[in-house]
């Protein structure tokens, strides 16, 4: 674990040198939560209704740590020859990439809670229980998403394929939450796991009391479990050698 420390502490010195990736996560969904719930400048949402929107923007800035912090980060450093470098500095690969991890890990954290007491403070929503929320969500929802992203790094892609072909996967990751989210094929609604965005979105709602569905509860346990074997597939599989550069 100490190595895998130093490299969290490498990982966050270069986020705060980066700092366009740090607040693009956060900076997007703000927006996209803003343009859609501006009447509540004019009239403060109930708590219900705030927290409804907070976890759909808790979910927006997960999978863009996910896809971005994570998979398309980790292919670029294995494409660029820093993941066979770390790998050897460190003696195997798992502190370099799980120090990535818990690097986005702790980022997306600041990033939760910095909107939250924002967003909480300018509509006049309890901040405690605001905090409280963030915190537990925070904790627990990302983990299986980040886990799944390690796909994305074990594509035998080059950055500049996977770059595009990353924003093309966050839109359509978006466009498809409506399908699952508005269905009333119980079949589908229960397959809506495969939607990463779903996912996080039925976790949180869970979490926070809003789903007591026996069926969502099991679908979400699979989820989980599928996005875990996923990731922990896509580990073994990662290589820390270019791909494409052979």
């Amino acid at each position: 674990m100490r190595k895998s420390y130093e490299f969290f502490l490498l990982y966050n010195k270069e986020m705060f040198f980066n700092k366009f990736a740090y607040l693009y996560t956060l900076a997007v969904p703000l927006v996209i939560i803003l343009l859609r719930h501006f009447d509540w400048f004019k009239d403060s949402p109930t708590w219900t209704v705030f927290q409804s929107a907070m976890i759909q923007f808790f979910a927006i800035m997960i999978v863009l740590t996910a896809i971005n912090g994570i998979g398309i980060s980790l292919l670029n450093q294995r494409e660029s020859g820093f993941l066979k470098m770390y790998t050897f500095l460190s003696g195997q690969k798992f502190p370099v990439i799980f120090g990535r991890l818990m690097s986005q890990w702790f980022f997306l954290t600041l990033n939760m809670f910095a909107a939250s007491l924002m967003m909480a403070m300018v509509f006049h929503q309890p901040l405690l229980k605001t905090m409280l929320m963030t915190g537990l969500l925070a904790l627990i929802v990302p983990l299986p998403v980040f886990a799944c992203s390690l796909l994305i790094a074990a594509l035998p892609l080059k950055p500049e394929t996977m770059t595009p072909l990353g924003t093309i996967l966050i839109f359509a990751v978006f466009i498809f939450i409506d399908v699952f989210e508005l269905t009333d094929n119980r079949l589908l609604a229960f397959f809506s796991f495969l939607n990463p965005a779903n996912l996080i979105l039925n976790e949180a709602r869970f979490l926070t009391g809003n789903v007591s569905d026996g069926m969502m509860g099991l679908s979400i346990l699979t989820g989980i479990l599928v996005y875990l074997v996923v990731g922990y597939v896509a580990y073994q599989r990662l290589s820390i050698t270019s791909k494409t550069n052979r």
